[in-house]
């Protein structure tokens, strides 16, 4: 369309809305910093407590840790059977993916 004496043109963004430089930043650094919340929780180990201290881990310490183990799993973990993981027993079970690392 043609425009009128006097009338400025009006430019359009090519995004469907304009941010200022200073909104911008806040945008970047927010997912900057989500970002790296995220890397950290994926770089987490979980922490396992021998809470009575006897030098092995019972179904019940290691539930406080992983949540999600099962009976099945803790006594394949078990090779000498003795109700308890040693810290070599829960080691082969995390690397053979069995329990997470």
């Amino acid at each position: 369309m043609f425009r009128r004496e006097g009338e400025s043109l009006r430019v359009r963004p090519a995004w469907p809305f304009s941010l200022e430089k200073q909104e911008m930043k806040k945008i970047v650094l927010t997912l900057g910093a989500i970002s790296a919340f995220a890397v950290a929780q994926a770089n987490a180990q979980t922490v396992v407590t021998d809470a009575d201290g006897n030098g092995t881990y019972s179904m019940e310490e290691l539930l406080v840790a992983f949540p999600e183990l099962t009976e099945e799993v803790f006594k394949a973990a078990d090779t000498d059977a003795d109700g308890a993981l040693s810290a070599d027993e829960l080691k082969a079970a995390q690397d053979a993916g069995n329990i997470p690392a």
